[in-house]
């Protein structure tokens, strides 16, 4: 029973995640015409896809432990569901944060100005790691899924 929940958990965090990186985030920005409104959508979204994959990632770790507790799971699988809780930690508590803070700070300054240029720069570079960490998140978030189906099999057998 707890890997199923798992499995649907794992399940019910990936789903959204490629919809809203893959799917909603673009569309967004493809059809919002002011770039300043796209980006407090975005991360208004964000933040609060954030907070429930953080609970996510909790429930799943609490999971992954107590399979692994009765020996359903190994250990070092533990790793990949500790690295989860890690990864949404740090994309709730300082990554997304972070982008909006410097967006906010953006906004308020003239375009032609060179805090402006920096922060722009700071902008993308942790924007190009958001999104990197997101492509990588989701194929933990398959590996987690196929494993445990894999374990399901094994056992069932």
């Amino acid at each position: 029973m707890k890997a199923k929940l798992l499995i649907f958990f794992l399940a019910f965090w990936m789903a959204p995640s490629v919809l809203i990186d893959f799917v909603a985030a673009p569309a967004i920005f493809r059809n919002v015409s002011n770039l300043q409104e796209a980006g407090t959508l975005g991360m208004v979204i964000f933040k609060a896809f954030n907070s429930l994959e953080l609970v996510l990632s909790l429930i799943i770790f609490g999971l992954a432990f107590s399979l692994c507790r009765n020996n359903k799971i190994k250990k070092p699988w533990l790793v990949l569901f500790t690295a989860l809780v890690m990864w949404a930690g740090f994309f709730r508590l300082y990554l997304s944060p972070s982008i909006i803070d410097i967006n906010q700070a953006r906004y308020e300054l003239s375009e032609e100005s060179e805090e402006f240029e920096t922060l722009s720069n700071e902008h993308r570079f942790y924007h190009k790691l958001y999104v990197k960490m997101e492509g990588a998140k989701v194929i933990f978030l398959l590996v987690g899924v196929i494993m445990v189906f894999r374990i399901r099999e094994e056992q069932e057998v």
